[in-house]
């Protein structure tokens, strides 16, 4: 239970991230910044350090960006 909340916090904190790039103003922002931190304080809670819970978060933007990408791209 406690890795499905991990993954599901992950996974909103990264495609809350990516909206940034389309999104440009403070509401967004400030929205965005709320997730990610609600999604550190969870990894925190389930015991995770905050180094790692740092980590973690930045690879999560890395695959929600990457998923971005990838439906961004034409198809052929």
């Amino acid at each position: 239970r406690e890795e499905v909340g991990r993954r599901f916090a992950l996974k909103a904190a990264g495609e809350a991230t990516v909206v940034l790039d389309e999104r440009h103003d403070l509401p967004t922002s400030v929205l965005v910044g709320q997730v990610r931190s609600t999604a550190v304080d969870l990894l925190r809670a389930s015991g995770m350090h905050l180094d790692e819970a740092n980590g973690e978060l930045d690879g999560a933007v890395r695959v929600a960006s990457e998923r971005q990408n990838r439906t961004d791209e034409p198809r052929a």
